[in-house]
């Protein structure tokens, strides 16, 4: 997770994340607020991610043309991680 002054911070910042997403948030939107709280560049967010630039510009804009293994990158430097279920009846 990117070093953030307070610990606590930290801790809140994951909560919200998870919560956004647990609510039905888009992961493209989640993702690019978090780039901006952070106060991360798209070129800063994606180096630390390891992932391309154009990788994350598709999926801040929602666009395809990225794998779920790009998804997991980002996401575990937030310890998540994209898992695939089947949906509730």
């Amino acid at each position: 997770m990117p070093k953030l002054k307070n610990l606590d911070k930290r801790k809140q910042l994951r909560t919200d994340l998870y919560q956004r997403l647990e609510a039905g948030d888009r992961i493209p939107v989640v993702l690019k607020d978090l780039r901006r709280i952070l106060s991360k560049s798209q070129d800063e967010f994606a180096a630390f991610c390891g992932i391309s630039v154009s990788v994350l510009r598709r999926i801040e804009q929602d666009k395809g043309g990225y794998s779920i293994e790009s998804l997991n990158r980002i996401l575990e430097k937030f310890d998540f991680e994209v898992v695939v279920r089947k949906k509730a009846e």
